[in-house]
């Protein structure tokens, strides 16, 4: 099955990880140099202040930074060899299995505005615990100087607001992607999805990397392929999230083909 190459290609790799740690390093530097203002400090400290943390943060955004860039390029040029012919198989859906699906999509989205009204709840725990932290060392250390609580309450203060607008907005903005990504899907009738071995093409949903998948086997009902994939965690640690792909009706014998493949050429776990 031709299938041109989609233009343009969507990734699931970006930049957000370099703009966070962008805009953390400037948090940073800006509390900071407002701690040393705040103090009394010179010229000078603040100079040694900029090139300290300047240079650290510097350092951290240019690793992040090319570590990125490489990731995403990387994705690019997998997701370009889907077809260029690397590709394994190619699916196309019938329009009534696809309906069916779009439906399936759209009861997850409303479970997802459910879940959302807890938003609220989290945030004010998550606000309390932020900033609660630093004004409850300036109100509870005693002799602590004037300026020095100060700053503390201030500082617990900009942290509970930080910490209540970005899970808002992270809510939002993951309502958002899933809503936009069910408008794009209802205006295809039968999408094709292509795999490879590095990773999966979506008409509708675009690219999706197996560069971390463990695992790959058939659903217990046999209607979907599904693999393992394993996500960075904190403090070096990871954990692992399933990505089923629905089978379309007549591609089971190519989906437990699939599985065998991706056995023995990628190694995977079933």
């Amino acid at each position: 099955m031709n299938v041109p190459i989609p233009d343009p290609l969507r990734l699931q790799t970006n930049y957000n990880q370099f703009y966070s740690a962008l805009g953390a390093g400037a948090l940073m530097l800006g509390i900071a140099l407002a701690a040393v203002l705040r103090m009394g400090g010179d010229a000078s400290q603040v100079a040694w202040t900029v090139i300290l943390f300047g240079g650290i943060w510097g350092v951290i955004i240019l690793v992040l930074g090319v570590n990125n860039r490489y990731a995403v390029e990387r994705e690019r040029r997998d997701a370009r060899a889907l077809f260029e012919g690397d590709a394994w198989a190619t699916w196309r859906w019938s329009m009534e299995a696809w309906g069916r699906e779009l439906e399936a999509r759209r009861a997850d989205l409303e479970k997802r505005a459910r879940f959302s009204r807890f938003t609220p709840i989290i945030g004010g725990i998550a606000a309390v615990v932020i900033g609660g932290t630093p004004i409850g060392m300036a109100l509870l250390i005693p002799d602590v100087p004037a300026k020095v609580r100060e700053f503390m309450i201030v500082l617990g203060i900009l942290f509970g607001v930080l910490a209540i607008v970005l899970s808002a907005s992270g809510v939002v903005r993951e309502r958002q992607r899933w809503q936009a990504r069910i408008e794009r899907a209802a205006q295809v009738a039968a999408p094709w999805v292509r795999f490879g071995e590095f990773g999966i093409y979506h008409e509708t949903d675009g690219h999706t990397t197996l560069r971390h998948a463990t695992e790959v086997s058939l659903a217990r009902d046999g209607d979907a392929l599904v693999f393992q994939i394993r996500h960075p965690g904190p403090r070096g640690t990871s954990y692992t999230l399933p990505l089923a792909v629905p089978i379309p009706a007549g591609h089971r014998d190519d989906a437990q083909a699939l599985v065998a493949r991706y056995r023995d050429e990628r190694r995977l776990r079933g």
